[in-house]
């Protein structure tokens, strides 16, 4: 009954016909030896004990046919066309041979990936998943973890200046060898001949496995980069895993100088790009890139295709995309959720990421799923199951501010001002978190209790987000970004007239700044200085560079609501939706929108599709 309990389906029983023995001992005496000296039992005494095995032979079969049945459908959930490479073991003692191990995986990787009859899981997944493997058997973890039926693995030993490569394809259901690769060596400075060798064998072999009749061709056609391309490629892919996209972009970047065949890298580096901003380094980027289109894997068509939609501000492309690319990675199946709230299906999003683990891999640091998760919760008005997600993402993430304002806009919609005022004191008594910025967390949650009726909150949440700006110091208070909260909260503040001379100031610093401009538009319209208003919104129209994606719209919309234009304001708002806005939880608490609400068309824009 134990091993059929097993945790892991590698240690139970793995067939009908090995446990049936195991059945028939139990129901015979002894293990299945009929003891000598035994005295005759009577047949009441035989019926009872009769009775007794076949229950208990019943129901171990029952549990056997759910253990069995349980096991099938693991193995089943296998793709016998999936593979996955893992990360080679270091046999040489050497620390510094590590990185080789990793390269020689992402090598063989990207090389498959050029096969269309192979489904390869990328490296990035087998990654940040081969280092939380802690089973005895990590070959069948990694395959039950990616769904992958096939699992490339091996190690490398050091002989003189050279590496010695070993390789070989299991099949981790039966955990059957399949084939072994014979040993290759290169030089331990720039062992990229020997990965250039495991790649097409193990090409080639798996073509050979799977029936396919271009096996020769495909070992011919895998082009990879060189070894210290690849090895700056592996650095500046950690480094946007972790957020430094500036970093990111420099490590990338070098990997394509170093190899222009090498795409992948580019694609990572136009993506830092958008991460942080940089639309025009992104555009760059991605036109060299499609150059090299028609030598491509279909993912890597798909992640391209994902790339210029999101430059362009398509959403539905971009989410069209992202949705062809979910099945291969956990961040793409998440990157599909984030998608569809940018277009306003805030219940496929939830659909989504809830088929995604935030416990485990990658996604264990990243909090931004907490964020999505909570937002499209918010977006459907079930705001109890947005608490309890925003409180298992505080649980999972104790030491980061950006947590507390998705619990604290949940109390907000609920109404539950007395919870949401002890969670302030809680928030107001933490350092500032330099990836959210100053009082944010507060502000949003203010503008949450604004939206759903509760003014007073919200204002009494306004004066303790100022409170908290004032405290900072005088070289602090001179950053762009501190005046621009500033002058934000004022103006969320009702204090049109601060709000507004804020704002004057940054715009003479920046002129060209359409977030600037747009925010002294409308304070001048709140202050009743309607020429002026209508002079910023005149020049926002005639705004005509590239990458604004309708924010210059965007911003004409919110001057128009506030002079009191609902359906000019309303046509605006539309149009700033195909030139490229997003859709997501600002719509909802919007102030300038606020004349809009009860504004049937507008009810109709931003009802979830």
């Amino acid at each position: 009954m134990a091993k059929c309990l097993e945790k892991k389906a590698a240690d139970r029983w793995q067939t009908a016909e090995e446990l049936i023995p195991q059945l028939e001992a139990l129901a015979t005496p002894s293990g299945g030896v009929t003891p000598v000296a035994t005295a005759p039992l009577s047949a009441v005494a035989r019926g009872k004990k009769t009775a007794v095995v076949a229950a208990v032979f019943a129901a171990l079969i029952a549990v056997v046919v759910v253990v069995i049945l349980m096991s099938r459908r693991s193995g089943d959930m296998l793709d016998t066309r999936r593979v996955a490479v893992a990360p080679f073991e270091n046999l040489t003692g050497e620390d510094s041979l590590d990185l080789h191990g990793q390269v020689a995986a992402s090598w063989i990787t990207d090389g498959l990936q050029q096969v269309d009859v192979l489904s390869v899981v990328p490296w990035m997944a087998v990654q940040q998943e081969a280092s939380a493997l802690e089973g005895e058997n990590p070959v069948r973890e990694l395959a039950e973890i990616t769904g992958a039926g096939i699992v490339v693995s091996g190690n490398y030993s050091r002989h003189g200046d050279s590496l010695r490569f070993r390789a070989e394809i299991t099949d981790p259901r039966r955990m059957e060898v399949l084939h072994t690769v014979p040993p290759v060596s290169g030089l331990s400075t720039d062992p990229g001949v020997a990965f250039d060798a495991l790649a097409e064998r193990i090409a080639g072999a798996l073509a050979v496995m799977l029936d396919t009749a271009f096996g020769e061709m495909i070992s011919k056609s895998m082009r990879r980069p060189t070894f210290a391309a690849y090895r700056e490629s592996v650095t500046g892919a950690d480094l946007y895993s972790r957020g430094r996209y500036d970093a990111a972009i420099e490590h990338l970047t070098t990997a394509y100088e170093l190899d222009t065949s090498f795409i992948a890298s580019l694609m990572y580096a136009a993506s830092a790009h958008l991460n942080r901003g940089s639309r025009a380094d992104a555009d760059s980027l991605i036109g060299i890139a499609e150059r090299s289109w028609d030598r491509l894997s279909r993912r890597e068509r798909l992640t391209l295709s994902w790339l210029r939609a999101r430059q362009r501000g398509a959403g539905i492309e971009r989410l069209r995309a992202s949705r062809g690319l979910a099945e291969s990675h956990p961040i793409w199946m998440y990157q599909s959720g984030y998608d569809a709230m940018r277009v306003n299906r805030p219940q496929e999003a939830v659909e989504a990421l809830e088929r995604v683990d935030p416990a485990r891999g990658w996604m264990k640091e990243w909090v931004n799923y907490w964020d999505q998760l909570t937002a499209a919760r918010h977006m459907l008005g079930d705001h109890r199951s947005e608490l309890r997600n925003a409180r298992r993402g505080r649980e999972q993430h104790p030491d980061r501010l950006l947590v507390f304002n998705y619990e604290a806009r949940a109390l907000a919609a609920l109404g539950r001002v007395d919870e949401a005022t002890l969670l302030f004191d809680e928030i107001l008594g933490l350092p500032p978190d330099p990836s959210w910025g100053h009082a944010e967390p507060v502000v949003f949650a203010g503008l949450c209790f604004r939206a759903h009726g509760y003014s007073e909150a919200a204002q009494e949440v306004f004066r303790l987000a100022l409170d908290r700006l004032s405290s900072f110091l005088p070289h602090e208070s001179q950053s762009r970004s501190y005046r621009h909260n500033l002058g934000q909260t004022l103006y969320w503040s009702e204090r049109w007239d601060e709000a507004r001379e804020v704002f004057l100031q940054l715009v003479m610093e920046n002129p060209d700044n359409v977030e600037y401009k747009g925010h002294l538009g409308v304070a001048h319209a709140r202050s009743g200085n309607v020429d002026e208003a209508s002079t910023i919104s005149d020049e926002l129209a005639l705004m005509d560079r590239p990458y604004l994606l309708g924010s210059n719209t965007l911003w004409r919309a919110r001057i128009t609501a506030v002079l009191g234009d609902r359906g000019h304001a309303f046509e605006l708002l539309r149009q700033a939706f195909t030139e490229g806005i997003d859709y997501g939880i600002w719509l909802h608490r919007d102030i300038d929108f606020e004349s809009l609400r009860d504004y049937p068309p507008f009810q109709e824009l931003i009802k979830p599709k």
